[in-house]
């Protein structure tokens, strides 16, 4: 199964949400994957914040979504070395990741959007309704075994994050 990782990138900081809330009123059919779509936000002490783009509607949005959130945590947040390796050795475009990287540099945002060739929703349409709003467009393929290493790396940074509360 292949999928396409389309990301925009926003020099302002609330522009990802206003895009996000657009699209969703333009919404004409279910082409457009906003189930699986998530929000990186940057503020000015260079703190980065993800959530979900929407509420999942099924158990395979929710898991898109997961992955959404852990990839852009690696690209945008202070990833350990051997993560970033893991999903380069996997087949992730490192150009891809630091040139969205170089994007969210200061005040800034973006979408994270996962687009599957066999699902219901063409990645192509939604890279034609997002470079309506005049971001900065990155596409990348992402490979299964990525999307495999993503799954294990978020179940382990949520068993991490429990044992650190505990402590």
């Amino acid at each position: 199964m292949s999928s396409e990782l389309i990301v925009m990138t926003f020099p302002f900081r609330h522009k990802a949400e206003t895009v996000l809330a657009a699209v969703r009123v333009m919404r004409k059919s279910p082409i457009l994957c906003l189930g699986s779509v998530a929000v990186a936000t940057k503020d000015p002490t260079g703190e980065v914040t993800l959530r979900p783009g929407e509420e999942p509607a099924g158990v395979q949005e929710n898991r898109d979504t997961a992955l959404l959130l852990s990839l852009a945590g690696l690209i945008l947040g202070d990833p350990a070395q051997e993560a970033v390796d893991a999903i380069v050795a996997g087949g992730l475009d490192r150009q891809f990741m630091s040139e969205v990287a170089r994007r969210m540099a200061g005040e800034s945002s973006a979408l994270f959007v996962l687009a599957r060739e066999d699902g219901v929703h063409d990645a192509g349409e939604t890279r034609s309704t997002l470079a309506l709003f005049r971001g900065r467009l990155h596409q990348t393929s992402l490979p299964p075994e990525v999307e495999a290493y993503l799954s294990g790396y978020e179940a382990r940074f949520v068993e991490s994050q429990a044992t650190q509360a505990n402590q």
